[in-house]
C-alpha cells in the first residue's frame, strides 16, 4: 500500500507512528501516517474482525483518533486487486481536502 502511494505520486507516509491527543495522551500507532495532514490509513487485518476484543479495541480506537481531528482510512483485504486505485484515490482526497498540493 505504501508503495502505491508513492507510485501514485503522493507524498511518502510515515510509517507506525504514534498518534496523540492534544495533551499528549497516546490514542493509536498508525501504520501509514501522515502527519503534518493528521491523515492515517490503517490496515485490518483478519484478526481484527474476528477476535473480539481487538475488535471492540479497534472501535474505540477509531473514535478517538477521529475525535483528535484525524481522517482515518481504513483498509482490509478486500482492497487489494485493482481496487487497490480506490484506496490512492481515498489518500489523495483527504490529503488534498487537509492542505497538501500535488
Amino acid at each position: 500500500m505504501r508503495l502505491d502511494l508513492v507510485e501514485a505520486g503522493l507524498p511518502e507516509p510515515h510509517v507506525n507512528v504514534a498518534i496523540r491527543a492534544a495533551d499528549g495522551r497516546f490514542l493509536a500507532l498508525g501504520d501509514l501516517v501522515y502527519p503534518e495532514y493528521r491523515v492515517v490509513t490503517e490496515y485490518d487485518g483478519d484478526h481484527h474482525r474476528t477476535a473480539d476484543d481487538q475488535y471492540f479495541h479497534d472501535i474505540d480506537r477509531h473514535d478517538d483518533v477521529m475525535e483528535a481531528g484525524w481522517r482515518s482510512i481504513r483498509v482490509n483485504k478486500s482492497h487489494r486487486g485493482d481496487r487497490r486505485r480506490l484506496i490512492v484515490q481515498k489518500v489523495r482526497r483527504a490529503l488534498v481536502e487537509r492542505g497538501w498540493t500535488p
